[in-house]
């Protein structure tokens, strides 16, 4: 879904979501956070730093939107292990996975997802 500026997601428009956003400990990404807790998803807001991720967590509860969940891990340095174990624990807690915001790193070259180096996409 694509929101135009000035446009408002309606309250509980995501309710019943599962929704994982990276880099969502700032900017962008916290305000997506926001945006989509306003609208009633469940959020899993992963990064790399646990006190920012825990700083962000404050401020959407702070605005009295739905508690997201905190999933800290580097990206940068992550192996198939980890996204399989990421994989695994969502799954196990929620039974699916409705949307990705993948906010956390520049790749570089826009092309499709499916034509990116492995190597390239586990180091952004």
């Amino acid at each position: 879904m694509i929101v135009a500026k000035n446009q408002n997601v309606k309250k509980d428009e995501f309710e019943g979501k599962v929704v994982l956003v990276t880099g969502a400990n700032r900017g962008l990404g916290l305000a997506i956070t926001m945006d989509l807790a306003r609208a009633g998803a469940t959020v899993i807001m992963l990064g790399r730093d646990l006190g920012s991720l825990e700083y962000a967590y404050d401020a959407v509860v702070d605005a009295d939107l739905k508690e997201p969940i905190l999933y800290p891990l580097d990206l940068e340095g992550a192996t198939p292990e980890n996204y399989q174990e990421l994989q695994d624990n969502l799954l196990n807690q929620f039974g699916k996975l409705d949307g990705l915001v993948h906010n956390a790193a520049i790749l570089g070259t826009q092309m499709p997802i499916e034509q990116y180096d492995i190597k390239l996409w586990y180091s952004t």
